[in-house]
């Protein structure tokens, strides 16, 4: 699913709601939503960074 996902992004935007760790992984921008309203946006790499419900939800991830 990611690889035909990426081969969509090539022609276009592709926008996915998800709560699984590698379609966000995976994307060049996250945005974060709780309760219906903006909490915060960037990469993996600066959302697991910083201090926000998603670096947390993260770290609770199993990665077994």
């Amino acid at each position: 699913v990611i690889e035909t996902l990426k081969n969509f992004k090539k022609n276009g935007i592709v926008i996915i709601v998800t709560h699984r760790r590698n379609p966000a992984k995976e994307s060049d921008k996250i945005v974060i939503l709780k309760n219906g309203a903006f909490q915060d946006q960037g990469t993996h790499q600066e959302l697991v960074l910083a201090k926000n419900l998603y670096s947390e939800s993260f770290s609770n991830w199993d990665y077994n």
